[in-house]
């Protein structure tokens, strides 16, 4: 039996929260030694069991100003980081691809289940292209404006350059971000401290749950969900203005 998106997505996200533990660990040994002391045994043996993260990665004021200054110029958790960045827009990606094929067959009655699943296969890869390409996969197919499907908020803290407007923003960020990190060794998102890896992920996570919740409540029991609600408003201001666009730009009738 083939996993559920949400399925895989959790495998993803159980590796990556590994690696924020591993980071955690390491960043507290780093501020450690500028402050010439010994990281606390009890919130590594936390940190290790996966049960907690200190407060180097979800707060920023856990950092001294000059603290913050080094970790920014020398890179040494920014290098983590940007992997950790990397692995959330993957997980991200994969959900979407899979989630995209979830629904196409739930919709799709055919008899013939090997052209089925090759068809839905070879959909399931354009969406893994770029959120551009899922954008329009999800809208042709399935009728959905992912772009619309905004969260409520966004969590983040001082000291940390996550700050995206809305949903879609946070996603073509994270997006934007894996690719300059791929193609060039870094980016323009500035990953000074752990805080910078560590919101981005926790955003991706929330976006997918609601997201997967959402969606399954709507098109498997027909229930629109109160974000549902507010989606359907977004979705329709944005077809609203693209009506008005064609409309503006298109050529006056000739007078008789």
């Amino acid at each position: 039996m083939v996993a559920s998106a949400l399925t895989t997505f959790r495998e993803h996200e159980e590796g990556i929260r590994t690696l924020l533990s591993a980071a955690d660990v390491f960043t507290n040994h780093i501020v450690a030694a500028m402050r010439g002391e010994v990281p606390n045994p009890e919130s590594l043996a936390g940190v290790v069991s996966g049960k907690q993260m200190t407060g180097f990665a979800c707060l920023g004021m856990s950092y001294r100003d000059a603290e913050a200054k080094t970790l920014a110029d020398n890179g040494r958790v920014r290098h983590i980081g940007q992997q950790i960045i990397m692995a959330t827009y993957t997980a991200v990606e994969v959900y979407l691809a899979d989630k995209f094929i979830e629904y196409f067959k739930a919709r799709v009655h055919s008899d013939d289940s090997r052209a089925v699943e090759r068809t839905t296969q070879r959909l399931g890869r354009v969406i893994t292209r770029s959120l551009k390409d899922a954008r329009e996969m999800y809208h042709d197919v399935l009728d959905i404006e992912i772009d619309c499907f905004d969260l409520r908020t966004i969590t983040t803290t001082n000291r940390c350059s996550f700050r995206p407007k809305d949903s879609w923003s946070a996603l073509l960020l994270i997006e934007r971000t894996r690719n300059e990190i791929a193609h060039r060794g870094t980016s323009t998102y500035a990953v000074n401290n752990l805080t910078d890896a560590y919101y981005p992920f926790e955003f991706a996570h929330s976006w997918v749950d609601h997201f997967d919740a959402n969606f399954d409540i709507l098109l498997y029991h027909g229930w629109p969900t109160d974000l549902i609600k507010e989606y359907d408003v977004r979705r329709e201001t944005k077809r609203a203005r693209k009506r008005r666009v064609r409309a503006n730009a298109a050529p006056e009738t000739p007078k008789q």
